[in-house]
């Protein structure tokens, strides 16, 4: 597939790549406070979780603004493959969720 000028095609594929969603809004904001602190608590256990397991090739962990779902507590994740959106991550269930992930996978890390 051809893309714009100077764009390339990277060979690398992970098999499990989650969002975490780490947008903070402003106190009093109508859709609430975001996820914030919390999630970077929560994108922070997951990236501890890579490390230990030397997966970063095939585990990707991204910071994400706005995915959609303002949990009451924790994070709101997505998990790919399969686009699965989870409200209310706690840094206690990144161990959890990529266990789950990986199981969905063909090839582990």
């Amino acid at each position: 597939m051809a893309y714009g000028v100077g764009m390339r095609e990277v060979p690398l594929r992970p098999i499990v790549h989650v969002l975490v969603c780490t947008n903070a809004r402003e106190s009093g904001a109508a859709l609430g406070p975001g996820c914030g602190e919390s999630g970077e608590n929560v994108y922070d256990a997951f990236k501890r979780e890579v490390d230990r397991r030397a997966a970063h090739r095939t585990i990707w962990i991204a910071r994400a603004r706005c995915l959609g779902v303002c949990p009451k507590h924790g994070a709101t994740v997505v998990v790919h493959p399969g686009a699965k959106v989870l409200a209310d991550v706690e840094p206690a269930n990144a161990v959890e969720v990529l266990l789950a992930a990986v199981g969905r996978t063909t090839r582990e890390p």
